[in-house]
């Protein structure tokens, strides 16, 4: 995860819209799905049949399943924890 950046995220589109997500096997094959030609609610049915966006944020199954992001992932270059980024973002109060 720390070294995808925005230019590596699958952008796909069902009926939910359209999403980018870190790259797995599943948008790999949404992506696919989208560029042979499938229907929306196929390539949707295909996205929930299979995992949910909340089991692959929360399982770290990353190979399997799919996590929506931004492009702001390419700023994402550490691991912190939250008390030490609320500490950076409060030095300029202090």
């Amino acid at each position: 995860m720390l070294k995808t950046t925005a230019e590596d995220l699958h952008l796909f589109r069902s009926s939910l819209g359209f999403l980018r997500s870190v790259p797995t096997k599943l948008t790999a094959e949404l992506v696919a799905m989208n560029q042979s030609g499938a229907s929306l609610a196929e390539v949707t049915q295909k996205q929930l049949s299979e995992k949910s966006e909340v089991k692959g944020t929360i399982s770290g199954d990353y190979q399997n399943e799919y996590i929506n992001a931004g492009s702001s992932i390419s700023f994402v270059k550490e691991i912190r924890s939250a008390k030490a980024v609320v500490e950076d973002l409060m030095q300029d109060f202090m």
